[in-house]
């Protein structure tokens, strides 16, 4: 991996401040089998910026999908783990500091996710480049660092609100979204979901594309797709098993669909997942 600034803090951190202990930024894309995988041991907080490439992100047993202009925040002494799509390499900025898990950990509560997409929130991202700008000048003591981290864990806890008051519209979507997770095992009608939502079949597929670029059945095929991404790299499941818990029948139906996803079938994607593993 080759970076354009890493920095690591060897000096005796002070537990009442929050410190940086180390933060850098990779000017190429990361090696394809880019994978970090830390225990609940694991002492520091830390963020991520991803500024090109896309790939997961596995904590608490939830996985979340990240791709170029989002932002990962994980709190200290969590088991997590992130990887890389191999088409997609990552290119990342990251710090990670000590103190301020309780300030991670209302964030991580409000949100209900790690994730923060920065197109939507470009203060945040502004405020997180800052820091890293500062510490690649070594321009901040540790007095400095305490107050512009904890600012920025503020701004995020902050933005929560908005995250949480949900328009009528985009609750709607959310509450669709969450059942068809919920279901992916099972039949998914359209039908079923324009009556979940209280809507006529012709105006929630309408509603639907408005407001998600996206039909129902794409968004059912997509997050499919993304949960056998899943099982394939963290379950000893078989095809037929992974197919069965999509709510596929034929396996060869499901094969079909991977692979015009992905551009192999469910089982080369596994090998070569646990050759980069």
């Amino acid at each position: 991996m080759i970076l354009n600034f890493s920095y690591t803090n060897s000096e005796i951190q002070d537990p009442q401040l929050i410190s940086i202990c180390r933060a850098g930024y990779n000017a190429l894309p990361v090696i394809p089998d880019f994978r970090i995988r830390r225990n609940s041991t694991y002492p520091y907080c830390n963020v991520h910026y991803v500024e090109e490439g896309d790939g997961e992100v596995l904590l608490e047993g939830q996985s979340y999908s990240v791709k170029k202009g989002d932002l990962f925040i994980v709190g200290a002494f969590k088991a997590h783990e992130y990887f890389a799509n191999p088409k997609a390499p990552f290119v990342l900025k990251w710090m990670e500091f000590s103190g301020g898990l309780d300030l991670v950990e209302a964030f991580s509560k409000r949100w209900n996710s790690p994730v923060i997409n920065t197109k939507a929130h470009i203060c945040i991202l502004h405020s997180f480049e800052n820091i890293l700008k500062d510490v690649q000048q070594n321009k901040m003591d540790c007095f400095r660092q305490s107050k512009d981290i904890y600012a920025f864990l503020i701004d995020c806890i902050a933005l929560s609100d908005k995250f949480l008051h949900l328009s009528t519209q985009q609750g709607v979507i959310k509450k669709i979204r969450d059942y068809i997770e919920r279901h992916l095992d099972t039949t998914l009608e359209v039908s079923d979901l324009a009556k979940i939502a209280g809507y006529s079949e012709s105006y929630f597929i309408k509603f639907f594309k408005e407001n998600t670029g996206q039909t129902p059945n794409q968004v059912i095929a997509q997050l499919r797709h993304h949960k056998s991404r899943i099982l394939l790299i963290t379950t000893d499941l078989s095809i037929l098993e992974i197919a069965h818990a999509m709510g596929y029948y034929d396996t060869s139906h499901f094969i079909k669909d991977f692979k015009r996803c992905e551009g192999m079938t469910p089982l080369k994607f596994r090998q070569q997942s646990k050759m980069y593993g």
